[in-house]
């Protein structure tokens, strides 16, 4: 009977001083499944929270695009990996060390992670404003979600209750859009995500 005491109190300890209930973690990066979804090493799935690309994979969400745009799926499927080649040169090589915070929410619908994911800041994130820079652990990291949206190869798409960056990264879609750039020159991407 004692070790049922005993037992939610250290579960309660546990969760508190888990890595994954804390608000930050460092993991290890296994793969980029597309330009807004990676794999950590433990083979969990993180989707990045605050942002959309366009979608390869079939699903829904693929023939939504599609009838939205009246595109073919190659072309769909070219704007895609734009978006996730984009993204897969901003990550360290597989095994490196990233960086994830996490919002109120921490799991969606199909059980991935939901974070802003960083980067160990490079001479390639010089441009990056202030608000996707983070010191933690002594290093420099760059927001992932924030850069792929400042380049122009994703999209603001802010989801309550995970809103600690939402007014960042709409604005850097609004700068993005009016500076036409990467995907914004594409008409395509410009019909996929038209206002």
């Amino acid at each position: 009977m004692r070790y049922r005491k005993l037992s939610l109190p250290v579960l309660f300890l546990f969760a508190i001083f888990s890595p994954l209930y804390s608000e930050t973690h460092i993991a290890k990066l296994d793969r980029v499944v597309d330009g807004d979804t990676i794999t950590l090493a433990t083979n969990k799935r993180v989707r990045l929270i605050g942002i959309d690309c366009p979608e390869k994979h079939p699903s829904d969400k693929l023939i939504r695009a599609l009838e939205k745009t009246n595109a073919a799926y190659n072309d769909m499927s070219a704007l895609a990996d734009r978006s996730t080649d984009m993204a897969r040169g901003m990550y360290p090589s597989s095994g490196g060390d990233i960086l994830l915070e996490f919002d109120e929410e921490r799991r969606d619908q199909y059980e991935r992670l939901l974070a802003y994911v960083y980067v160990p800041y490079e001479k390639m994130f010089s441009g990056a404003p202030a608000e996707l820079i983070k010191i933690e652990n002594g290093k420099k990291w760059t927001m992932v979600n924030g850069e792929l949206i400042r380049r122009g190869y994703a999209r603001a798409y802010v989801i309550p209750p995970n809103l600690k960056y939402a007014r960042s990264l709409q604005s850097l879609e609004w700068e993005s859009r009016r500076l036409n750039r990467g995907l914004w020159r594409d008409p395509l991407f410009r019909k996929l995500y038209k206002r």
